[in-house]
């Protein structure tokens, strides 16, 4: 049994029987063991609304032990961290229950997907950071021109009561606006 944790640190686990895998491809459309379409089956879980199903199928009976009857209640439990957790013990659930002839295999696989994983979110932070820097460094360089902009001016001045945009002139107290002028 492998466990997780949701958004309230509540354990759950994942128990793979044949009974649960075949309830899973029934009820969600994923077969862990078909071997033959193992990125078919990666591609299905990708898929936010599968991956929801699969989880549902597989944690049925320990939500109906704790009052959750609807997949929403569970799905309101994983947050993107839970979610992630939940995610990481089911592919160890299933590499646990795989038959020991495809069991080495599955697991290359997944640590080859973990590391490629790791390795897509450090270049995806290296870029943040670089794109962050030069968000700054333009900001700090052109602050004065950023300042002296028209359409911050223009919001500037409306907040202390005037437009800059309207040349209206007063005309008996009340402001009037260029085509008004005209016509009188």
């Amino acid at each position: 049994m492998i466990k997780f944790a949701d958004k309230n640190d509540t354990e759950w686990m994942f128990d793979i029987t044949l009974g649960v895998r075949n309830r899973v491809r029934a009820q969600a459309g994923v077969d862990f063991f078909d071997t033959m379409s193992a990125e078919n089956c990666i591609a299905k879980l990708a898929n936010p609304d599968t991956l929801g199903s699969v989880l549902w199928v597989m944690l049925l009976d320990q939500c109906r032990s704790r009052n959750i009857l609807e997949p929403e209640g569970l799905f309101n439990l994983l947050d993107g961290a839970a979610l992630d957790r939940a995610v990481n013990a089911l592919v160890d659930a299933v590499v646990f229950f795989s038959p020991p002839l495809i069991k080495p295999a599955i697991e290359k696989g997944v640590e080859r997907g973990r590391a490629a994983e790791k390795r897509v979110g450090e270049m995806i932070r290296n870029n943040l950071d670089k794109i962050g820097s030069q968000i700054d460094s333009a900001l700090m360089g052109s602050s004065d021109s950023v300042m002296s902009s028209p359409v911050l001016l223009r919001s500037e001045t409306r907040s202390h009561g005037r437009s800059a945009g309207s040349r209206g002139k007063r005309k008996g107290g009340k402001r009037t606006s260029g085509a008004a002028r005209r016509r009188s």
